[in-house]
């Protein structure tokens, strides 16, 4: 037994039919509610006790510490090193080069006020905490039925990764993406957490899919105008900088972890650190990733055009081409996974166990390659297989995404068919009941024969 969620539409502008279609949608699962799962739902709707969540903080908390105090992190030193003399003379972008986006400077604000290395690094990891269980939090209040296997996942996923998660930047776009993705769910407006998640990493703009999927043009109006907004003050602040910015981001070879890229590992092409990632015949294969997003791009508009004629599940739809993105693209670091655990959570709570369980081995697969990453890029293969399989396991996944959001069309199309039956039904009801009687015709045709013999 599922909680039923009111969708995407407002029945007094669209019509029951619309509203029940995503209604049904919602709380449709793989299989029929059984006793089990009607009692599983039960036991989860008991919540999470304070004790958990106190367990919850002190675990992160301390892992944190513990590796801003003792273990080598390169991305926050460099982060330290880009920032550290941020002043209002020494701006990112207008005064040096900053390679993400805006809203990403926001966890780095503290460089220039910590006075040491270390003392950032604790900080900053902090922040990432904060972020991600606001995060949590946000999950599991939207769904209390379900908050005991979105706790589940979530945390089981950032146990193998979670020691290097939390000192990248990612989760400031993930919680973005997260309000937006609740704010879909439960009809509210999402725009502006989209716009916002665009600033913070670019790849959230991926949700406007979900906008068309569940027919709101206007919103995808309005997120469309203000990422163009922002970029064009961007622009206009400091062009040189977003100049940079976005030849940063072209960079060179293939990232050693991507879909083609560990091939060539394999087979011992040659190693190189370019634009802050250890890649493969740099200066070579810069057609591979326009293809793969020629490629990727005509899925995707096929996708949303099937959407725009059928219902197909918005949420599934955009995590099933995110998945296809992150393997179309030259670059696939090991923090690129986390984007997925919201819409995997979302899943998981909807028992969607298969998907859950494929990501879970992906994070899985992730941090063991993390963990050795020297030895990895140094050509052991036993590494290099199980990236390999971390990549099927993208690939899968992503397939697997995309057949639920047209699996449940089935189901919005037979909501369609019972809305209508239902509302005819309602509408031969009332004519029976305006409509008069034998006895009252009758009665009608003895006072007009009364009234015309008078």
């Amino acid at each position: 037994m599922t909680r039923s969620l009111n969708m995407a539409t407002n029945p007094n502008q669209q019509g029951i039919r619309h509203h029940l279609a995503w209604m049904i949608i919602e709380t449709s699962d793989p299989a029929s509610p059984t006793p089990e799962t009607e009692q599983a739902a039960l036991t989860d709707g008991a919540g999470i006790t304070t004790a958990t969540r106190i367990a919850e903080i002190g675990i992160r908390v301390g892992l944190v510490t513990y590796i801003a105090l003792a273990v080598s992190t390169g991305d926050v030193e460099h982060y330290w090193t880009m920032n550290a003399a941020m002043t209002l003379d020494n701006l990112p972008y207008r005064d040096y080069v900053w390679e993400f986006p805006p809203l990403s400077l926001i966890p780095v604000l503290l460089a220039p006020v910590v006075q040491f290395y270390v003392a950032f690094k604790l900080t900053f990891g902090l922040s990432m905490v904060a972020i991600e269980y606001v995060s949590l939090e946000m999950m599991r209040r939207d769904d209390p039925q379900s908050a005991r296997r979105i706790t589940f996942l979530w945390n089981l996923a950032l146990v193998p990764i979670g020691f290097f998660v939390y000192f990248r930047l990612d989760f400031p776009a993930v919680v973005f993406v997260t309000i937006g993705l609740l704010a879909m769910i439960n009809n509210r407006k999402s725009w502006w957490a989209i716009a916002l998640g665009f600033f913070a990493k670019l790849w959230p703009a991926l949700l406007i899919v979900s906008l068309i999927a569940y027919r709101r043009f206007r919103e995808v109006a309005y997120t469309i105008i203000a990422i163009v907004l922002g970029l064009a003050a961007w622009y206009f602040i400091a062009p040189d900088g977003f100049v940079a910015f976005v030849e940063f981001r072209q960079g060179t070879g293939l990232q050693i972890e991507s879909t083609l890229g560990v091939f060539l590992l394999i087979m011992d092409h040659p190693v190189s650190f370019h634009s802050g990632a250890l890649v493969v015949d740099a200066g070579g294969w810069s057609y591979v990733e326009p293809i793969g997003m020629v490629i990727w791009a005509l899925l995707a508009l096929t996708v949303v055009g099937i959407a725009l004629r059928r219902r197909l599940q918005p949420l599934y739809m955009c995590a099933g081409l995110l998945t296809l993105l992150m393997l179309a693209s030259r670059l696939l670091s090991p923090q690129f996974v986390i984007w997925l655990l919201p819409f995997a959570a979302y899943a998981w709570a909807k028992r969607e166990n298969v998907i859950g369980i494929i990501y879970l081995v992906i994070t899985l697969t992730s941090g063991i390659v993390y963990f050795w990453y020297g030895a990895f890029a140094a050509g052991n293969t036993a590494l290099q297989i199980v990236l390999v399989a971390r990549n099927l396991c993208l690939a899968v996944l992503g397939v697997m995404f995309i057949i639920r959001a047209f699996q449940v069309s089935n189901t919005a199309a037979a909501a369609n068919s019972m809305a209508s039956t239902s509302m005819a039904n309602k509408t031969n009801g009332a004519e029976r009941m305006n409509a008069p009687t034998s006895n009252d015709r009758s009665l009608d045709t003895v006072a007009t024969d009364v009234t015309v013999s008078r």
